[in-house]
């Protein structure tokens, strides 16, 4: 339907746009894409080559290379002859096209990153830079984005994609926008800032309800004090046992005996039903195995088959084999088979 009404639009504008020389016209394609950040990519019936409209149905990249992936904030890989390159939305090189192989693996997440190959070397281009070089690494991960994380001689290292700033951290973890690196000689937690920034913790260390955690020194354990120094929960967690030790959407995360357990920001502690397993914390949620928790410890889906972290407010949620997407603002589950998200705007589209 989409490429019906792309067509139709396509006539439209070159019928009323000959007369200011628009550079486009139907009979001269043999192919067209949807629009991806403002650009069409289209085949051209004569040369076999592909370039890109814009919306205004004007050739805005020449038909002069032999394929164009979708564009991704602005740029996009391109072919030329057995090599590939990356363009910018006016078709210049950001990355000459010299590559054996070049992959945007996060392009659902609209992340203009890019694996780059060449002689069985491996790099990572973010926008219009190689911010790794082209040497081996084993792996590469965007779950803690904008930092990049990748893996090379058996080490994990980290970039800070906007800044360029690399981080010495050991293994790093992300809850919401904040990274933490659990260190175990001496035990202790480092946060950091999506920046890459040591993060100052002082503003953390309470919740809403001025509620703080405090040690008690003969037993070394860890209880909770009130606004006004009560003691509203003894001394019983072990520090070893945090995921982390300040108010993160106002909640702390602890592992318990065999679960996880949610600290609100009342103090009270509210039990989760998966075992031993690791929680995150995305779009203001916490998810523990298959199940979904709010900073409150309400359990708002429980042991689903599968939870995965869509974007924003959205998750994708299969249960009993079906698939739907749950959105968290409005606790509400949409049955659709799929799940676009444009500009914070999401478009469903219903099973028939």
């Amino acid at each position: 339907m989409r490429k019906i009404l792309f067509i139709s639009f396509c006539i439209f504008v070159a019928t009323l746009s000959l007369a200011q020389n628009v550079k486009f016209a139907l009979t001269d394609v043999i192919s067209a894409g949807e629009f991806h950040d403002g650009l069409s990519v289209f085949r051209d019936r004569e040369s076999g080559k592909y370039g890109a409209i814009n919306t205004s149905g004007r050739i805005q990249i020449e038909p002069r290379f032999d394929w164009i992936e979708d564009f991704i904030d602005g740029s996009a890989v391109v072919k030329v002859g057995t090599q590939y390159g990356i363009i910018n939305k006016n078709g210049k090189y950001l990355l000459e096209p010299k590559y054996d192989h070049i992959s945007a693996p996060y392009k659902r997440e609209n992340i203009p990153l890019y694996n780059v190959e060449k002689d069985a070397l491996h790099g990572l281009f973010y926008k219009d830079k190689l911010v790794v070089p082209v040497t081996k690494f084993d792996e590469t991960y965007t779950n803690l984005y904008p930092i990049i994380s990748y893996k090379e001689n058996g080490e994990y290292r980290y970039i800070c994609l906007p800044t360029g700033k690399h981080l010495n951290a050991g293994l790093l973890f992300k809850y919401e926008n904040i990274l933490i690196s659990k260190k175990y000689e001496p035990f202790g937690f480092h946060y950091y800032s999506e920046e890459g920034n040591v993060l100052d913790t002082s503003s953390y260390r309470k919740s809403s309800k001025g509620i703080y955690l405090y040690k008690d020194e003969k037993t070394g354990l860890y209880g909770l004090k009130n606004s006004s120094g009560a003691i509203i929960s003894q001394p019983q967690y072990d520090y070893s046992s945090f995921f982390f030790d300040i108010w993160i959407n106002d909640c702390i995360l602890y592992q318990g005996d065999d679960c996880a357990i949610i600290i609100d920001c009342n103090g009270k502690a509210h039990t989760t039903d998966e075992k031993y397993t690791y929680p995150s914390m995305k779009g203001g949620m916490i998810q523990v195995g298959n199940s979904l928790y709010d900073t409150n410890g309400v359990a708002l889906v429980s042991k689903a088959d599968n939870i995965l972290y869509y974007e924003g407010n959205w998750y994708s949620v299969t249960i009993n084999g079906s698939e739907k997407y749950y959105n968290t603002k409005l606790r509400k589950f949409f049955d659709t088979d799929m799940l676009l998200i444009s500009e914070g705007v999401a478009k469903c589209r219903n099973i028939p």
